[in-house]
């Protein structure tokens, strides 16, 4: 049946994956534990060998399961990302509307998406509700909820760039709206937008536009109301200690960005609250010049931290207590592990 199957298609199976190998492994199994039966292998002797048997039945059955294939042949070269890409250094977030390409294709090509798929943050899902749709196991953005949106929330989530087929019934609409989306390049049937009301991906609000709403529902109207500016004002569950600053400016710059850890140069003229399009969840951790500072949730599903005038030099990791958790468990199974056999040995 394995031969006729390999005659009609491509899936090469793996001489490890025959059912003679499995047949030699069984048939070697059982000697070693009838010699063991009989009084052969003695101490550590008969442990080793049933680990090895184990070991190579294990690996030479999980090997090619999967084929191996090139990269190239994964994940082709595809001009919406590679162009999108090489625009800036800077983060941003490439979101679909609609099904133009499959669910989470962009991060395949180290692409972020404003959108989550499979398990999304319930918080993400709360943060855009109403301005997306919620299919359960993802959050998809409607090209009619986006062209009827009046608050910033899509902005707030760095969505710079979208993308929409032409088969989608509103796509032309996005055409006539230039202010608002600008059309960069089409590839096949897909229309690719910039949009030109997005927020950077780190800005510094001054502390005058402190808006402090401890109830997280009231905390959602607020960043829904049309009058809404995050680039003048930030929400915070509880105030903070900081002078009252009311201009805008300063400079953020990205020095690097990782999957758990990103860091950032500041030029500050003024008292400021840091506020970054992350996804505000438990584990964040930020250092301002060496010194460690209590990480805000902001403008309810953001993280924001609170900065001081001047230069400085700040640095977010993701070190949730779960790690450390299952660090120390680990290591105490090891131990136990260890002690073990000391004490069969002894």
């Amino acid at each position: 049946m394995i031969y006729a199957v390999r005659l009609h298609v491509q899936f090469v199976v793996e001489p490890s994956r025959f059912p003679k190998v499995s047949l030699v492994l069984l048939i070697v199994s059982a000697a070693v534990v009838v010699w063991r039966l009989l009084g052969g292998l003695q101490g550590n002797r008969f442990a080793g060998i049933a680990v090895l048997i184990t070991a190579i039945d294990v690996c030479s059955f999980a090997y090619g399961f999967v084929p191996f294939n090139k990269p190239d042949t994964v994940f082709p070269k595809n001009e919406i990302f590679t162009r999108l890409a090489a625009k800036t250094s800077e983060p941003f977030r490439l979101s679909r509307v609609g099904e133009p390409y499959i669910a989470n294709m962009e991060l395949a090509y180290g692409i972020p998406s404003s959108i989550g798929y499979d398990s999304p943050l319930k918080r993400t899902i709360q943060f855009i509700t109403g301005a997306a749709l919620d299919a359960g196991d993802a959050v998809e953005l409607d090209a009619k909820l986006l062209l009827e949106a009046k608050d910033r929330r899509i902005d707030m989530l760095c969505t710079k760039y979208l993308a929409i087929s032409r088969e989608n019934p509103l796509s032309q609409k996005f055409h006539d709206r230039p202010d608002r989306f600008k059309f960069l390049f089409a590839y096949g049937d897909t229309d690719v937008f910039e949009n030109l009301q997005v927020v950077p991906p780190a800005i510094l609000v001054p502390t005058s536009g402190i808006l402090v709403e401890s109830n997280e529902q009231r905390q959602l109207e607020l960043i829904s109301s049309p009058t809404f500016d995050p680039l003048r004002n930030v929400v915070l569950s509880e105030p903070i200690a900081a002078a009252r600053t009311a201009g805008l400016g300063g400079k953020v710059m990205w020095m690097s960005r990782r999957n758990s850890s990103f860091h950032l140069k500041v030029e500050n003229p003024q008292d400021s609250i840091l506020v970054v399009s992350q996804i505000f969840y438990p584990g964040w951790k930020a250092r301002i010049d060496g010194k460690d500072v209590s990480v805000l949730p902001a403008n309810f599903g953001l993280t924001a931290i609170a900065i001081n005038e001047g230069s400085h030099d700040i640095v977010f990791r993701f070190v949730p207590s779960s790690f450390k958790i299952g660090f120390i468990v680990s290591l105490l199974s090891v131990g136990i592990t260890v002690g073990l056999l000391w004490f069969a040995r002894s």
